[in-house]
């Protein structure tokens, strides 16, 4: 009887410690819309077209197939994964070929299996390729030149 009744302290004081452990931060989920001076921790899952300014996102993020993030003077730790069909841009507006001049950071890497992503405001090559080259017709060309 003498070991039981010593045995029980020591349970009780293991059942509080576990009790009062705090528990994992699941990641915040992102369905849609424009934010500013957002600070999410503990990752974040992009379900929709998400544009974050002047934000913090610590935990990484997660855009799923087919949706958009825009990140503009804001700041991603954890890396980014996007995954088929998803679309990142930084310092880029999403779907375009419009840079911002915006200055933002992504640290712990990118992996990218996308459809699109648009770093520090320059066009994906896929962008440029599609872009088509007007000459500027204020110019003479180089026949005109040569001609005079």
């Amino acid at each position: 009887m003498r070991r039981i009744l010593l045995a029980a302290p020591a349970a009780v004081i293991v059942a509080a410690f576990v009790t009062v452990a705090p528990a994992a931060s699941a990641a915040s989920t992102c369905s849609g819309g424009v934010f500013t001076g957002v600070n999410v921790s503990g990752g974040l899952v992009v379900t929709g077209a998400c544009i974050y300014h002047g934000s913090t996102i610590s935990g990484g993020v997660t855009v799923t197939s087919g949706e958009g993030f825009e990140i503009e003077n804001s700041s991603v730790s954890g890396g980014v994964a996007d995954q088929p069909g998803g679309e990142f841009d930084v310092d880029h507006t999403l779907s375009s070929d419009i840079t911002t001049g915006n200055h933002s950071s992504v640290s712990g890497g990118i992996k990218f299996a996308g459809k699109d992503i648009d770093l520090d405001g320059r066009p994906s090559p896929a962008e440029q390729r599609s872009r088509a080259r007007v000459p500027d017709s204020s110019r003479p060309s180089a026949a005109q030149r040569l001609s005079r």
